[in-house]
């Protein structure tokens, strides 16, 4: 859709700085997703106290409308399952989650279930969704449309340059997207709890072949500290030969065990 908005410009004679609309980006994002429901494998290192860390393997599987996990830390298999307001472990245990924008970035092929959770978490505001001022449409001879006059400038989507590179940044007032220049990927979700500033960061974005493209190096920060570091350890489609299979956990989360998976799991 990018690509045919650029064109469009191209036919009218239109020169004047374009940035594509916030759904156009979004669903760029996405472009190439698979449709079959996916298995993906993690590398956590979640801070347990001070400068340590303790490594955490997750795996999330997605059958029959459900996103299924497991976890495991210190030896121990943790299972659970994704539910409105976080995660239900096997063991009756909850764990809340403030955002759902992780997993629906990384999990969904749909741009407008992402564009959606988005909105709703306050990414996006209802108004950075319009491309062109109310009444325009694009019809008849690509020479009469004067997109320049039509096309909507969201003062509250804008460049900005990060230590490596530029990121395009819409603010949504209450919670920052960036997204990549290029559109391969999502860079950054930010936003505040009460003072504190917290934020997801996405990385090293990688294609992988009829899958789609994901980033392979993420973290989380509170305040501009890291408590969460993790890397892509595979990407698989449900009908993949090798995909690992769920297993199920009798044990019993508790203690610094429990203390990890609320760290990683509280803001995704």
């Amino acid at each position: 859709m990018i690509r045919l908005l650029f064109v469009a410009c191209v036919l009218s004679q239109v020169s004047f700085a374009f940035m594509p609309s916030v759904p156009n980006m979004v669903k760029e994002v996405l472009e190439g997703r698979s449709t079959r429901p996916t298995y993906i494998g993690f590398r956590h290192r979640v801070r347990s106290g001070g400068n340590d860390f303790t490594e955490v393997e997750e795996q999330i599987f997605q059958d029959r409308g459900r996103t299924h996990f497991v976890w495991r830390a210190h030896g121990q298999v943790f299972t659970g399952s994704r539910t409105k307001e976080g995660y239900a472990l096997e063991n009756d245990r909850r764990i809340s989650s403030r955002s759902s924008a992780f997993l629906r970035y990384l999990l969904t092929n749909s741009g407008d279930e992402l564009l959606n959770t988005l909105q709703a978490e306050g990414f996006i505001r209802p108004a950075q969704m319009q491309t062109y001022k109310a009444g325009f449409v694009l019809e008849n001879d690509p020479a009469t449309w004067n997109l320049k006059e039509n096309f909507l400038v969201q003062p509250d989507v804008y460049l900005k340059r990060l230590p490596t590179d530029v990121a395009i940044v819409v603010n949504g007032g209450e919670r920052l997207l960036y997204i990549d220049d290029s559109y391969r990927g999502i860079r950054r979700l930010e936003w505040k709890e009460g003072e504190k500033n917290v934020a997801w960061n996405f990385q090293q974005f990688s294609a992988h072949k009829g899958l789609g493209t994901f980033p392979k190096i993420a973290s989380f920060e509170v305040d501009g500290q890291t408590q969460v570091e993790t890397s892509l350890v595979s990407v698989l489609t449900s009908d993949a030969k090798k995909q690992p299979k769920p297993v199920r956990s009798n044990a019993s989360i508790g203690g610094s065990d429990e203390s990890l998976l609320a760290v990683l799991l509280g803001y995704r």
